[in-house]
């Protein structure tokens, strides 16, 4: 039996039909509900999905567990471990820094694909606050900045992920294959990028969409 706890949740109202609930990998639980709806039937709906809510907490948990402890506010992750902000100076900037890993992965990966690795055609750096890459049918890859806080392993898993949209603009069995055929270590890697998630940066804004968006912080027992 799951054991009931207290969670704290961020309500966000808005023009929408359904009540939703999203677990954030930082730890955050965001419910998103019709502005008219009683917090007496968010709260049911929340109660109804307990034990997926206190799953993914749990196991989200655990994976930030894992994560290398940054000592103070001037320290940083950088490719897997931590080192001091200032570090970075000598090369100028973050950015930098990311290009030129990025660009050598991506070099190194490339040839993979084969003929399809024409279809490259320049990479863009980034800050993104929900992803770790993208790709443009016009064969250009962005990457989130943030993706250099990560472990080579897993910097590579992200590229050999937007490699294989250069072919495949999905996710279905063909993408998962030729992803795996870019980087034999892409299956093993993707796994670990939802505890590396937690360092993205994360704010509560409010929804533009014309209904006002009250934002709230509340507390259910579940």
């Amino acid at each position: 039996m799951t054991q009931k706890v207290t969670v704290v949740y961020t309500l966000r109202r808005s023009r929408r039909k359904t009540i939703g609930v999203e677990v954030h990998t930082h730890g955050e639980v965001i419910v998103k509900s019709p502005i008219r709806t009683p917090i007496y039937q968010i709260e049911t709906f929340m109660r109804s999905k307990s034990r997926w809510i206190q799953a993914r907490l749990a196991d989200f948990s655990q994976a930030r567990a894992a994560l290398p402890t940054l000592p103070g506010p001037d320290w940083e992750y950088f490719r897997g471990g931590v080192r001091q902000r200032g570090v970075r100076l000598r090369s100028g900037s973050l950015k930098v820094e990311a290009m030129q890993v990025f660009n050598l992965f991506i070099q190194e990966l490339l040839p993979e694909l084969g003929v399809s690795a024409l279809r490259y055609r320049e990479l863009r750096v980034r800050s993104m606050k929900s992803r770790w890459g993208s790709c443009a049918s016009d064969g250009r890859i962005t990457l989130n900045l943030h993706l250099i806080c990560l472990p080579d392993h897993c910097i590579k898993a992200v590229v050999a992920h937007e490699l294989a949209h250069l072919v495949h603009l999905h996710h279905g069995p063909e993408f998962q294959q030729l992803a795996q055929q870019i980087w034999d270590g892409y299956a093993a890697a993707d796994a670990e990028l939802d505890a590396w998630s937690a360092v993205l940066e994360r704010s509560v804004k409010a929804n533009k969409n014309g209904a006002g968006s009250p934002v709230e912080k509340r507390i259910v027992w579940l």
